[in-house]
């Protein structure tokens, strides 16, 4: 089961590359895939990392809808989660 999980893995490059990585992770789940240098200009990542609002932006921008969600352990038992999806916000393809 887990080398399922490696055709998506995507390494950091630099200590500030979390959230765009995260990003190219779900990308790549949904057959894209993006440099992690397109992925910092498209979120204005700057030395000191990214800001879930930049996340929110390039995943927008890169046609995925968005939307904030309660994030507690009760979050998987809702019913109407898109799986994957990255925490703090819930990204999903609009197709």
């Amino acid at each position: 089961m887990l080398s399922q999980f490696n055709q998506w893995y995507t390494a950091r490059v630099e200590e500030r590359d979390c959230g765009v990585v995260a990003l190219n992770m779900l990308l790549k789940f949904h057959k894209s895939d993006h440099s992690l240098a397109h992925l910092r200009v498209l979120s204005k990542t700057d030395n000191t990392g990214t800001t879930a609002l930049g996340i929110v932006k390039a995943a927008q921008g890169l046609g995925f809808e968005t939307r904030a969600v309660r994030a507690d352990m009760s979050l998987f038992d809702t019913a109407d989660i898109s799986y994957p999806f990255l925490l703090p916000m819930s990204l999903k393809m609009v197709n």
